[in-house]
């Protein structure tokens, strides 16, 4: 049936909007594939039955729905249901517990370097704002010149934070020999 005229009054809103958006966005390059996601296409590709997807650093169900371990579900369930839980911001740099024992997990608790007091730890949300941050850090407290080591294969998005940040193009390492298997 015919359309009202408040119908094509909103289709035409509509498509004005949409052009200003495609205008707001052409000049902005598109970002370039990343390789870890591309592990998912090869997986979806893998016919093999007992095939298991950890490039995305999640677990899946055997229908590829996220898989949340019963021991993260109960310690949520704990957590929620603790009296002293709150929600207050935490400290600028951090939960004290939970840098010191991410120190003690990394370096080992033992580490000289913890021992010595020539560790500091910050806690930031998400490994891409913990880049950024430390990243706008040493640019502005040490020197522009300093070099920074990313890990390869890496996030796509973190090779662009590092230059953005005006410390020149990232530096790559590999941190996995398929010769050695680790």
């Amino acid at each position: 049936f015919p359309a009202t005229t408040l119908e094509r009054e909103r289709s035409h809103e509509h498509a004005r909007a949409m052009a200003t958006a495609m205008r707001t966005w052409r000049d902005v390059p598109e970002a370039p594939a990343d390789p870890i996601l591309g592990l998912n296409a090869m997986y979806r590709a893998d016919p093999a039955p007992s095939k298991l997807n950890l490039g995305v650093g999640a677990y899946r169900t055997d229908d590829g729905k996220p898989y949340v371990l019963p021991v993260v579900r109960a310690v949520e369930q704990q957590l929620a249901s603790d009296p002293a839980s709150n929600h207050e911001y935490a400290p600028i740099d951090g939960l004290p517990e939970f840098t010191t024992a991410s120190a003690a997990l990394i370096l080992g608790k033992d580490s000289s370097a913890l021992a010595s007091g020539r560790v500091v730890t910050v806690q930031a949300l998400s490994g891409t704002g913990a880049l950024r941050v430390g990243c706008t850090y040493i640019y502005r407290f040490f020197r522009p010149g300093t070099r920074v080591y990313l890990p390869d294969p890496t996030w796509a998005n973190h090779r662009n934070i590092v230059p953005d940040a005006g410390l020149g193009p990232a530096l790559t390492y590999r941190y996995y020999s398929n010769s050695l298997r680790g």
